[in-house]
């Protein structure tokens, strides 16, 4: 990742490098998947291109609430196919596991990030890095 991300990311309190690091783990597991599953192929996908988005957003706005869109924008349809075809992803496998690990994860990040959004666009343009 770009330097103004991460930098921004590691300044942030404990708390929230541990679930920026988590989430990046938990969707970044999907290239274990991809040979095999095409919904793990999509999901690798839709991670880099947020990925992307999330270091140009940083370099042109710097380490604000903004960046939350980009999950909005990617993860959203993300979520709602993954929930949709939920009744695929058997409990039994590591796929289905990992799977609703994933689901679960960036759905919280998601109600994060609508909310980081919503803040942004009602004036609060501090940055993030005091959480």
């Amino acid at each position: 990742m770009d330097n103004v991300l991460m930098n921004g990311i590691n300044q942030m309190p404990i708390g929230w490098q541990i679930w920026i690091n988590w989430m990046m783990l938990v969707n970044s597991i999907s290239v274990f998947f991809v040979l095999k599953h095409k919904d793990a192929r999509i999901i690798l996908v839709v991670w880099l291109l947020n990925a992307g988005c999330m270091m140009a957003t940083a370099e042109a706005w710097g380490y604000v609430r903004l960046l939350g869109l980009s999950h909005i924008v990617w993860w959203t349809p993300l979520m709602a196919y993954l929930i949709m075809n939920r009744k695929k992803y058997d409990l039994k496998t590591w796929f289905g596991r990992w799977i609703w690990i994933v689901i679960v994860t960036d759905c919280l990040s998601l109600v994060i990030d609508y909310i980081d959004v919503i803040r942004y666009i009602a004036g609060d343009r501090g940055s993030q890095m005091s959480g």
